[in-house]
């Protein structure tokens, strides 16, 4: 069991990173896009948020077994798949939901910020610091996107023990078997562990509202 806690904690968290770095690229690039094909690319980026896990898994098993277009990278049923397709699943979420918060907030503040003369890349770094708490937020909503999926990673990844078995496909294992309350254990300490990363995040959030109203 310790084996799938790690394994599943380094897949989430380097998925929920990944996916926000790409998500915030993405989302940024959407708001200052001026391209014809920009709303084209929105309602795309809307579609691909609901996209069901499995669907993605499937798409990403054809292109990564020995005969598809990616097949020669050799990812195919080792971890490294199941970061790659929780990231895909993310970038959506946070790319969405950090374009509409610059369609919220961001006309307002660079306007503001081209009144100071700032160059493009110090009025990023000012927006990214201004909107830190929505941030935050949207963070979570990528962890817990990833914490939760199972479709996905079941596919490219194979569920197999001791290297690419992680909390939700082993639940999902332990109850096709019908050992209920072994795989009850997993879906709380699985729910034990995404509260104490929520919450640890939910409380640097608050950090940071303290130290604005000081």
């Amino acid at each position: 069991m310790i084996e799938v806690i790690k394994l599943t904690l380094l897949v989430n968290i380097s998925a929920t990173l990944l996916g926000m770095l790409f998500g915030l690229l993405l989302g940024y690039q959407l708001y200052f896009m001026k391209s014809k094909i920009k709303y084209l690319l929105i309602y795309l980026t809307k579609t691909m948020m609901g996209l069901p896990p499995v669907v993605l898994g499937l798409v990403l098993f054809m292109l990564l077994k020995t005969n598809g277009a990616f097949g020669f990278l050799h990812i195919l049923y080792q971890p490294i798949s199941l970061v790659v397709a929780q990231t895909l699943l993310i970038i959506p979420i946070v790319s969405g939901n950090v374009y509409q918060l610059l369609v919220s907030k961001g006309e307002v503040l660079f306007f503001t910020l081209d009144m100071f003369k700032l160059n493009f890349i110090n009025k990023i770094k000012y927006s990214l610091f201004e909107f830190r708490n929505d941030l935050i937020f949207i963070l979570i909503l990528g962890f817990s996107r990833a914490v939760s999926e199972v479709g996905s990673v079941m596919v490219v990844g194979g569920n197999i023990k001791d290297h690419t078995r992680i909390m939700t496909t082993a639940l999902a294992n332990l109850k096709s078997q019908g050992n209920y309350n072994e795989a009850l254990i997993y879906g709380v300490i699985l729910l034990l562990i995404a509260f104490i990363v929520q919450f640890g995040l939910s409380l640097l959030n608050k950090e940071e509202d303290n130290h604005e109203n000081f």
